[in-house]
Parts: C-alpha cells; sequence; structure tokens
C-alpha cells in the first residue's frame, strides 16, 4: 500500500487515526479531509489504495462521497468508520462495495489488523492480476 486517505469532519479523530496509520505503515503517504467533498476533490488529482472515511459528515457525507469515488477508482479499498450501530448503514456500506465497516472509537490493535487484512487483500488481487497477465 502506497496512499491512504483518512476521511472525518472530527479533526481530532482524524489525526489520531492517520497518526495510528503512520505508526504501523510508515512507508505510506497518509491524506486527510475534513469532509468528503474536501475528500473527493483529492481523489481526482491522486490515486489511493484505500480510504478510511467516516459516514456523518457535514457538505457531503461519507456515503454520497464513496459514490462518487467508485466512479474514479472501483479498486480503491474503502473502509467506513461511524459511531453509529445501525443496521441499515452496514447495508449501505456493503453494496457500495465497502471492504469493512468499523465502529468508532478505534482502537489501535484493530487498526493494526484492519490493514493487516487490507494489505492482504491487495497484494493477493495483485498477485492474481500478475498471473493472469503471464497465461
Amino acid at each position: 500500500m502506497n496512499r491512504i486517505m483518512v476521511v472525518d469532519d472530527e479533526a481530532i479523530q482524524r489525526r489520531v487515526l492517520a497518526k495510528m496509520i503512520r505508526q504501523f505503515l510508515p512507508e505510506c503517504e497518509v491524506v486527510e479531509a475534513g469532509n468528503g467533498k474536501t475528500a473527493l476533490d483529492i481523489a481526482r488529482t491522486a490515486s489511493f489504495d484505500v480510504v478510511i472515511t467516516d459516514i456523518k459528515m457535514p457538505i457531503m457525507d461519507g456515503f454520497d462521497f464513496i459514490e462518487q469515488m467508485n466512479k474514479l477508482s472501483a479498486a480503491t479499498k474503502i473502509i467506513f468508520l461511524s459511531s453509529y450501530r445501525y443496521f441499515e448503514y452496514a447495508q449501505r456500506a456493503i453494496r457500495l462495495g465497502a471492504f469493512d465497516y468499523v465502529l468508532k472509537p478505534v482502537k489501535e490493535e484493530s487498526i493494526g489488523v484492519l490493514l493487516d487484512k487490507v494489505r492482504d487483500s491487495i497484494e493477493k488481487e495483485h498477485r492474481i492480476s500478475l498471473e493472469a497477465e503471464l497465461e
């Protein structure tokens, strides 16, 4: 993984999560955005391996952002963060192709496990793609 975007309107939570990611993946560039619109503007100029986004945000929420993001890059792994345990949110996240749905507050250990899981998935997809090219 080379580039991860963290999208959350709560600046402290966003910065803490970005810091945890940098500790687990120091080789990775971590970009932050405070809402979906800002994140979409950033995504139009750079590609991301992973986007971790809150759902409830001003200007553009996480669902609307990801609907637009999917048009830019279907390969980006999407992880939704939420303080809400609403089943409807999880369903919508799945329909949008979410890699995972994580409840806040996020613990450091669970971020490490999640990052390992998403990295393994990306590497597996890359291997399959390379094998298909060689055939």
